[in-house]
């Protein structure tokens, strides 16, 4: 079966759908929250640490090293320590290197795969990668109608009369 470019891109797309992605920017939020949270007045902090009692207070940006600005509830006036700082920088660093690994590894698979014309070929090429290749497509040879051919040759004049046929 030849490879349509929608179907290799998909390949693709599912091979690095199932590769693992740390989410960094999750751990920094974390991480700044927790420092924020640490840095409030007990009363506040214990309204902030509650998922439903959060909603009433109002969020604030805090500036972070990497990650630009994130939305943290009851920060007003309060910024990250030089050490959440460095750990934020830290773990930035390692998403960009994370995001350079798997962009690499798509070019140099997308160019690998480029070269595959036919699924037997790409299954050659990638044997341990069956699992996200498109499905084989079994040839189906139209079978013919059968309804409505014994109206038709009746309309026809099928069968003959008895008498014209023995003459």
């Amino acid at each position: 079966m030849r490879l349509t470019k929608s179907m290799k891109q998909a390949f693709v797309r599912r091979v690095m759908d199932d590769t693992e992605v740390i989410n960094y920017q999750q751990q920094a939020y974390d991480l700044v929250e927790s420092c924020i949270q640490e840095q409030m007045p007990e009363a506040l902090r214990t309204v902030a640490q509650d998922k439903e009692m959060r909603k009433v207070l109002n969020n604030h940006y805090v500036e972070v090293e990497g990650f630009s600005y994130l939305s943290i509830a009851g920060a007003r006036g309060l910024s990250v320590t030089p050490a959440v700082n460095k750990q934020i920088a830290q773990l930035h660093d390692m998403s960009v290197h994370q995001q350079k690994l798997r962009e690499a590894a798509q070019d140099r698979l997308n160019v690998a795969v480029e070269g595959c014309t036919t699924l037997k070929a790409l299954r050659e090429r990638f044997p341990e990668l069956a699992k996200y290749m498109p499905a084989e497509k079994v040839k189906e040879h139209p079978v013919p109608s059968v309804t409505g051919v014994l109206s038709a040759l009746t309309a026809a004049g099928w069968p003959r009369p008895q008498q014209e046929a023995q003459s």
